[in-house]
């Protein structure tokens, strides 16, 4: 499963369900990623690419629990997100420093519209400490795809819980 799918074609669209909030998107399904209508342990696989940075941060947890609940077991979640030691950094070694400015208007201050404020964000040692606490096991991080990306993989554990 796509979430957040957006306008960005897959990799290989046949292969996915492409879930999206956005009526303006070619989703599959138009849903909220906060409540999925999926059966427990029915995915195999969900790729979240900049999405989980759109969600209040306070209801983090919650949502990557829903989405921990509709995996299948050893199933994998594939998350990436904007990287906000590295956006700390590039602002704090001047080197990048319109980047930073740049990405931060656009996406924390709202100049984009509905569907493209950030309401958190993240580092690895988020990850390290929250996915193993609800049940996803073997980070490994990815290389990035852009400068200011945070990228991994986890899989749900084999066991209910």
């Amino acid at each position: 499963m796509n979430l957040g799918a957006g306008l960005a074609p897959n990799p290989d669209e046949r292969s996915w369900l492409r879930v999206d909030i956005d009526p303006r998107t070619r989703a599959d399904l138009y849903a909220d990623a906060r409540y999925l209508p999926f059966d427990n342990n029915s995915i195999e696989r969900i790729h979240a690419s900049h999405i989980l940075e759109h969600i209040p941060y306070p209801e983090t947890e919650n949502v990557l629990q829903e989405w921990h609940r509709v995996l299948a077991l050893n199933g994998f979640l594939c998350l990436s997100v904007p990287d906000i030691g590295r956006l700390a950094s590039a602002f704090l070694d001047h080197s990048s420093g319109d980047t930073f400015i740049t990405f931060t208007l656009q996406a924390y201050a709202g100049v984009n519209g509905a569907f493209s404020n950030h309401c958190a964000a993240f580092d690895r040692e988020y990850f390290l400490y929250c996915l193993p606490k609800l049940g996803f096991t073997e980070p490994e991080f990815l290389p990035p795809q852009t400068d200011l990306e945070l990228r991994l993989q986890v899989r749900k554990e084999s066991r209910l819980g």
